[in-house]
């Protein structure tokens, strides 16, 4: 024990050097690009255009180094930093996991937060499991020094914790329980309930996922007129027509000769490209590929999976507590199936909420209007403050 404590007082010292390691490999890494003649060197690099170009100047203006400021080209493999509010800041390591965008291509992560918040309110589907995880993740953040990455976790944690509690209101739920029963109020108060109406939570999964997935095709229809690609921009307006024609021809409202239309422009561009019978090839197998977007907007009713099994289990839970609770032995073995049997539900649901949203995000939202292969932008600092 004395030398497991001897040992824990060096850690400080220890790390410092780690440290200090760090920063000599950095700077070895940096040196082998430097074009050095004698006493004159050459560094190049990436900066990003606010204060600290102004500090980069300065700075070479006090140690006589001559600084040459040039925008990058257009085909240049420039470096990305991602800038958002703190909020949306949270979520930039699952776009980060996936793809970084390239260097002028729309961020996602102001697109993915809301609805990888609401997405994830509505598969835990509790006030009281939405409100657990907002307690935990803030006193976990409230107690002291932790790694960087695990400080991003809580803090992303925290904000889908507040997201699901104010989901889990709305919904009605309170760890099974339902809550306009303890309030006092009209069920008609709530936005639905997950089970006396659980249709209509079937109903919004899918709305929100042809929202969002039409949301990313307008979204490449605007990147192919901004890049004066008119073949293409053509091809993603004809997606973009498919499901509300398609919808609007089988309610009745429309005629079924506008989806005509709307299979003439996907077999004509969606495939863009100068050799017309590689473009009908191309787009015949568009016009299969509307099966897979109908399965893409499919996909969304897992929320609605996730969300009414969570609620079910929770009160499935308490059922089997309220039998048990006859007697002192009775209302023991209750209280244990309630916390085990929460607890149990609860970790299950947070995966699930976690897993089967961003799965949406990264593959059938991102699938849409996103390509990605940008490399993060890594400066040249120093670890170890100090001597």
């Amino acid at each position: 024990e004395e030398r497991l404590r001897a040992a824990g007082a060096r850690r400080p010292l220890l790390e410092r050097y780690r440290w200090w390691l760090d920063d000599e490999v950095a700077l070895l890494a940096a040196r082998e690009g430097l074009d050095e003649r004698g006493p004159v060197f050459v560094v190049d690099g990436y900066c990003p255009t606010d204060d600290r170009l102004d500090r980069l100047r300065s700075c070479c203006t006090a140690q006589a180094l001559v600084l040459v400021h040039a925008e990058p080209q257009p085909d240049e493999p420039v470096p990305i930093a991602l800038r958002n509010g703190p909020i949306v800041r949270t979520f930039e390591p699952l776009v980060a996991a996936f793809k970084l965008p390239t260097y002028g291509e729309l961020d996602p992560t102001p697109l993915l937060a809301p609805f990888m918040g609401l997405f994830f309110g509505l598969c835990l589907g509790d006030l009281g499991y939405g409100a657990v995880l907002t307690v935990i993740a803030g006193g976990l953040l409230l107690r002291g020094r932790l790694p960087p990455p695990a400080r991003a976790l809580l803090r992303w944690a925290l904000v889908l914790g507040v997201a699901a509690t104010g989901v889990g209101a709305l919904l009605g739920n309170l760890f099974g329980l339902r809550l306009h029963a303890l309030l006092g109020v009209e069920p008609s108060a709530l936005l639905f309930s997950l089970v006396e109406d659980p249709g209509r939570l079937l109903v919004v999964s899918l709305a929100l996922g042809v929202l969002q997935l039409h949301l990313g095709m307008a979204l490449r229809l605007w990147r192919d007129l901004a890049g004066r690609r008119i073949q293409a921009a053509l091809g993603s307006l004809a997606w973009l027509g498919v499901i509300p024609t398609l919808g609007l021809a089988a309610a009745g409202v429309l005629p079924w000769w506008p989806l005509g239309l709307v299979g003439a422009g996907l077999l004509l561009f969606a495939a863009p490209g100068p050799s017309l019978p590689r473009r009908l090839g191309g787009g015949a197998w568009a016009l299969y590929d509307v099966s897979g977007l109908l399965a893409n907007v499919f996909s969304y009713a897992r929320i609605f999976g996730l969300g009414l099994s969570s609620g079910i289990i929770a009160m499935v839970v308490n059922t089997i507590a309220a039998v048990l609770a006859t007697g002192p032995v009775g209302t023991v073995a209750a209280i244990l199936v309630l916390v085990v049997g929460h607890a149990f539900n609860f970790a299950m649901a947070v995966v699930g909420a976690v897993v089967h949203p961003a799965r949406l995000q990264l593959l059938e939202f991102f699938n849409t209007f996103f390509s990605g292969g940008g490399r993060a932008y890594d400066p040249l600092r120093r670890t170890c403050q100090g001597e």
